[in-house]
């Protein structure tokens, strides 16, 4: 995790990326409360690729996103056109096939195809998978499951982002939400 040294260096490097940036009192500090569970060796490559790529200074958002999108390229999440190839061209069965000579003979080896990524996987059996995509309705397939993994990506980066005290609320367990549902019930049978 980022200590405050590492954070304030970070700040500094990127002060000297956007000279026009004046730097409150207050901001390193700020920018360590937000940032100090991140590993600083994250962080600072975080800041090097909001240097090359912001017109501005980079809020703690933008780093902790270049974070996340740092973290997916090294997770080697497929593009959603890369999921998309890889569900349309996957076989049914899920298995490989190929043809072996073996003492004279013809084998045909078969083998499990393991997918690329597993949520790859996940959204590919949400849509219906090997029953999807239909072939008739092979354009809306398509954009619905860009959409739908999209999403998950998104989502999948966004919750392994969350500050700890963030992550451990959400966590807490879910509010229990029957009794107000019961007792909207019962005011809509009235």
């Amino acid at each position: 995790m980022a200590t405050k040294d590492e954070v304030v260096k970070i700040l500094a490097v990127l002060g000297a990326a956007y000279p026009n940036f004046r730097m409150a009192a207050e901001t390193p500090a700020a920018y360590y409360e937000f940032l100090n569970d991140l590993p600083g060796e994250e962080l600072l490559l975080a800041a090097r690729v909001c240097a090359n790529s912001g017109t501005f200074f980079p809020s703690v958002h933008e780093l902790r996103r270049a974070v996340g999108e740092l973290r997916t390229g090294r997770a080697g999440v497929p593009s959603p056109y890369e999921a998309w190839q890889e569900v349309t061209q996957r076989p049914k069965d899920g298995k490989g096939k190929r043809l072996l000579s073996e003492n004279g003979g013809w084998v045909i080896e078969t083998w499990d195809i393991p997918w690329s990524h597993p949520l790859v996987e996940r959204v590919a059996y949400q849509m219906g998978w090997p029953d999807f995509p239909i072939s008739d309705e092979i354009g809306v397939d398509r954009a619905h499951f860009l959409r739908a993994y999209e999403q998950v990506v998104e989502r999948a980066g966004r919750d392994g982002l969350q500050p700890p005290e963030v992550l451990a609320y959400l966590r807490s367990g879910e509010p229990d939400v029957s009794r107000e549902i019961k007792a909207l019930a019962e005011r809509l049978k009235r």
